[in-house]
């Protein structure tokens, strides 16, 4: 679970953000039966909710904290070094329409 660390191939996790699979796991485990796709968009809503990622933060292992701030340092430091480079662009929602 390391937020930054490169593979051996240089691509990175497939899934950077190791809560959401945690969350997903703990639903799961909740669950006695799923149905797909009748439970699709509730398992997918729950287990990316902020506040259920927030939940396993707060509650969970030094492991769980440790992880969420190393993902939000990298999240910071990409923002970081695209205002740097002048690369960062705004967002449509952050244009005004007349």
């Amino acid at each position: 679970m390391q937020g930054g660390r490169r593979e051996r191939h240089g691509l990175g996790n497939v899934y950077p953000n190791l809560l959401h699979l945690e969350a997903t796991l703990r639903l799961l485990e909740e669950r006695a039966d799923i149905v797909i796709p009748r439970d699709n968009r509730q398992l997918v809503e729950r287990a990316l909710h902020p506040q259920a990622l927030a939940v396993i933060q707060q509650l969970g292992e030094a492991v769980w904290i440790n992880h969420g701030n190393m993902l939000a340092a990298s999240r910071a430091t990409s923002a970081w070094a695209l205002r740097r480079d002048g690369r960062a662009r705004p967002m449509e929602s952050d244009v005004d329409r007349p």
